[in-house]
């Protein structure tokens, strides 16, 4: 018998969470096993405190999300210091579902929910960015800078279109911030367009984005470029779609266990898990398989 509680985002990808909850509860009453499920709407309203006294209280093992990334992210912050208590499923609810595509999870609801049933597990890492959690990606310069001004609804209406259209604006701009990047091993200072952290070899739906990062090897992986030219990324366009930024010339890549990353300017901001987060500076760390998700056998 497992104990599960279904966690859904009301206002997460296509607004459907709680049908998505009450789907995966059918689904787990047609199962052969007996299932006590718990379904509890999750957003920036819900009493954390409240809601791990409930868990505790119903001897909950299983925290099933339903969302996107940033919808995991705050709910494995709420849950942090007793992770080591749940196995987590993931039900895709998000509008990108980057971190489940990382991890090679289906985004059909009944596919997903199988996988959560069937209770194979793997353990992956995760990050802490000044006391937060990240779950998948953190950016600076121009990918937060495109999403900055986006509406969820907005993201929901025109997709990556939107975030394509608005990439290619701020390309022109040529924005750059001053950076100085010290990690564990090595230190990097200079302008740069973009900036990004990546826990998994995925990032924004993209699978491919870095094939040297895996969810469990421990290590933050850092691309950095300092500056970016469309008429290169398209020359180069064979090696990024083989997941081969790091050999790009223009580009520096770090890999590290900790960084702290500060800039020049003031009001730099980052993105974390698709949601706007704190400006620089900011000091991130992995937890190396801190997280215990339900995979496919």
């Amino acid at each position: 018998m497992r104990r599960f509680l279904v966690l859904y985002n009301p206002g997460s990808g296509t607004d459907s969470g709680r049908a998505i909850a009450e789907r995966f509860k059918e689904i787990a009453k047609g199962d052969n096993a007996i299932h006590h499920i718990y379904l509890h709407s999750f957003d920036e309203k819900t009493d954390k405190e409240q809601l791990r006294e409930k868990a505790e209280a119903n001897q909950i093992d299983t925290l099933v999300i339903v969302g996107g990334d940033g919808t995991i992210r705050h709910v494995v912050q709420t849950f942090r210091d007793c992770l080591a208590n749940y196995k987590i499923g993931l039900l895709p609810g998000g509008t990108v579902n980057n971190f489940m595509r990382s991890l090679d999870l289906p985004l059909d609801i009944g596919e997903a929910s199988r996988v959560i049933l069937g209770d194979e597990t793997q353990a992956v890492d995760y990050g802490v960015v000044n006391g937060e959690v990240l779950i998948s990606t953190l950016t600076i310069g121009i990918l937060a800078d495109t999403a900055a001004d986006i509406t969820q609804k907005e993201k929901q209406k025109y997709g990556p279109f939107l975030f394509v259209k608005r990439f290619i604006d701020l390309l022109r701009k040529r924005k750059r911030y001053n950076l100085n990047v010290v990690t564990d091993e090595t230190t990097w200072h200079g302008k740069s367009q973009l900036l990004s952290i990546n826990m998994t070899h995925s990032v924004g739906g993209f699978t491919r984005y870095d094939r040297l990062a895996r969810p469990d090897d421990g290590i933050l992986h850092m691309t950095i470029m300092p500056k970016l030219n469309i008429w290169e990324l398209i020359r180069y366009s064979p090696k990024i779609l083989q997941g081969r930024l790091y050999d790009l010339p223009q580009i520096e890549y770090l890999t590290a266990r900790s960084v702290r990353i500060t800039a020049q300017e003031i009001n730099v901001g980052t993105r974390i898990d698709g949601d706007p987060s704190m400006d620089l500076p900011v000091e991130i760390e992995v937890i190396p398989r801190g997280l215990q998700i339900l995979i496919k056998k």
